[in-house]
């Protein structure tokens, strides 16, 4: 009969909106894990991620998270932890799982690409996932549940980024698709220091909160839970995270009761130029189908002139179009 009560009011707390996750229940066994009625922020459908408000002063030589990864499709990424990536930043890191639910890291640009082949993610079951570098010793060591699960030697140089780091998601740009993680996170901790093993399983243990007053060298720390608009730095520095909408794709599911039609005029170039009644003519078949398809806007992509010779003959008959679709 507990069981399902427990059941039945899994949807009610899955709707909450700012909870924090559910206290995890430490088992007595050599290897504890969390509880699997653990609750964490949901990335799958791409809508959600979590921008943190500044960027790291110092290099974040560890990075702890606790997962749980949701069924992959053949050849689709688990998707991105934590990470400040962008093309443009001559300093990201980007911890993330790939399509064989392996850890793998970016280090500065190319300084390091590393895939931990040795230990794949588990479909719908908590894990703690710890990366450590340790610049003395030019390696990165991996653990999983607290236990060392990997190391690999690489010679790297901090990475202190102008980019804020991002939850569960990435930063856009042109030559990188976002990866969205395919899972909930329910909490991730970065430290400038690097953790020894009997730290990483400290905090896996979960023995005591992670905070500025109770670790050295945090730089940030907090729980994610379902549909929440905010996550609360735990650190010293008062990092605090929030929703970054809308930022992967666009899901019907999500957005039915909004759902809308968009026009497509592709690469009016030469039309602008030459056959500019055509412009007319297309405005009015938006106009005349604009209740049919509950179009709410018309979008031109590709070049909408030849240049700026033909500017001024131009954009009379560009000001027509949009005249014409605003009345």
């Amino acid at each position: 009969m507990k069981k399902t009560i427990l059941i039945s009011l899994l949807p009610l707390m899955l709707l909450s909106s700012c909870s924090l996750p559910m206290k995890a229940e430490i088992k007595a066994e050599d290897n504890p894990v969390v509880d699997e009625n653990y609750i964490g922020a949901d990335f799958t459908s791409g809508v959600y991620t979590y921008e943190l408000e500044k960027k790291f002063r110092s290099s974040p030589n560890t990075i702890e998270a606790w997962v749980r990864m949701g069924p992959l499709s053949k050849d689709e990424p688990g998707g991105i932890i934590f990470s400040n990536y962008e093309y443009y930043n001559y300093n990201p890191v980007r911890l993330e799982v790939n399509t064989n639910r392996q850890i793998t890291l970016q280090w500065n640009r190319g300084q390091a690409n590393l895939t931990f082949a040795t230990y794949a993610i588990p479909v719908e079951k908590w894990t703690h996932v710890a990366v450590v570098r340790n610049p003395s010793s030019s390696s990165f060591r991996l653990y999983i549940n607290g236990a060392l699960q990997e190391e690999q030697n690489k010679s790297t140089t901090d990475a202190i980024s102008d980019f804020r780091f991002i939850v569960g998601g990435d930063w856009s740009n042109w030559h990188d698709h976002k990866k969205a993680f395919k899972g909930e996170i329910a909490s991730v901790a970065a430290y400038h220091s690097s953790l020894t093993s009997s730290e990483i399983a400290r905090d896996y243990r979960k023995e005591d909160e992670i905070t500025g007053t109770t670790r050295e060298d945090l730089l940030f720390s907090a729980d994610f839970s379902f549909n929440c608009q905010g996550a609360t730095d735990k650190s010293r520095y008062e990092n605090n995270a929030t929703i970054r909408s809308n930022d992967y794709f666009y899901r019907d599911d999500l957005y039915a009761p909004q759902d809308y039609g968009l026009f497509i005029i592709p690469d009016p170039q030469i039309m602008t130029h030459w056959l500019q009644a055509n412009l007319a003519t297309i405005s009015d078949y938006i106009i005349s189908k604009k209740d049919d398809y509950n179009i709410e806007m018309a979008i031109c992509v590709g070049d909408n002139a030849d240049g700026s010779l033909q500017w001024d003959f131009e954009l009379p008959a560009i000001k027509n179009v949009f005249n014409n679709l605003t009345e």
